[in-house]
């Protein structure tokens, strides 16, 4: 590409690499993208997570659910920014 020239979708690697390569690809740079079934079964996938990806996730499941249940607790309605 030029500078000042547009990318399009077919500029892309996507597109270079076949589909179930790709996804082969991901799993293999992030791991696998969703908790063992054992984890799901006992209704611990968010534990999993967590556990994961602490820095981006702790917020998220520590604080906004507490904010949450306190809320519900309190009877008023909870509304996600």
């Amino acid at each position: 590409l030029d500078p000042g020239e547009q990318a399009t979708q077919e500029d892309g690697v996507a597109h270079e690499v076949p589909a179930p390569q790709t996804t082969r690809l991901l799993r293999q740079a992030v791991g696998p993208l969703e908790a063992p079934g054992w984890v799901q079964d006992r209704g611990l996938e968010w534990a999993y997570r967590l556990a994961k990806e602490p820095r981006r996730l702790w917020r998220r499941y520590l604080v906004g659910n507490a904010v949450f249940l306190r809320g519900l607790l309190a009877g008023v309605e909870v509304v996600q920014r």
